[in-house]
């Protein structure tokens, strides 16, 4: 038989395996082998934890129920960086917009090429540009001119809806007043 000596909320602070040691008339007898932390004691009876529902969960032994110890604000702090990384890579992919009949890829790195192009005081002789759909074509300065304009108020009107969807997560995120309602926001929809 093992003693189990315990606090006043029933957390086991010590066993005595065989009540080996254990002074006399103290402690809970049980024939079932607990650790420290594998079990609690509640009307002088040994109970084995609940299975913990995950690996954050702590056990209250007052309350006899498994509780997550982050707080509200920390969901709030972790949904937040979800949503700026969320941000970073839609800003940072490449889409499409229609200019002079054509569609034309878009994005950040298209802008780091067309911009020193652009510099140039003139083109290379045979010089083009090439298409969404992989079609080389031949364009004047003045029509690369048109384009990188197009390409920037195509840039300008994506990341505005990048903007304003974060801006509507985000709201939610502050708006919300439980840990369950923040996790059942869905970042980038």
């Amino acid at each position: 038989m093992n003693k189990y000596l315990h606090d006043e909320h029933g957390k086991i602070i010590q066993v005595f395996y065989g009540g080996d040691g254990c002074p006399s008339g103290v402690g809970v007898e049980s024939d079932g082998f607990y650790s420290l932390d594998s079990a609690y004691i509640e009307n002088g009876v040994v109970y084995p934890l609940p299975e913990s529902p995950g690996n954050r969960h702590v056990f209250n032994y007052q309350t006899k129920q498994w509780e997550d110890p982050r707080t509200l604000q920390f969901f709030k702090d972790t949904a937040y960086k979800k949503i700026e990384e969320w941000r970073n890579k839609q800003e940072n992919q490449t889409f499409q917009f229609t200019h002079a009949g054509r569609q034309w890829d878009a994005g950040l790195i298209t802008r780091q090429r067309i911009q020193p192009v652009l510099g140039l005081s003139q083109l290379p002789e045979g010089f083009f540009w090439t298409d969404s759909n992989n079609v080389d074509v031949p364009v004047t300065m003045a029509y690369l001119q048109a384009l990188a304009q197009a390409h920037e108020e195509a840039l300008v009107i994506k990341g505005f809806e990048i903007h304003a969807q974060q801006r509507a997560m985000k709201n939610s995120v502050e708006a919300a007043t439980s840990k369950e309602e923040v996790e059942s926001i869905v970042i980038g929809l």
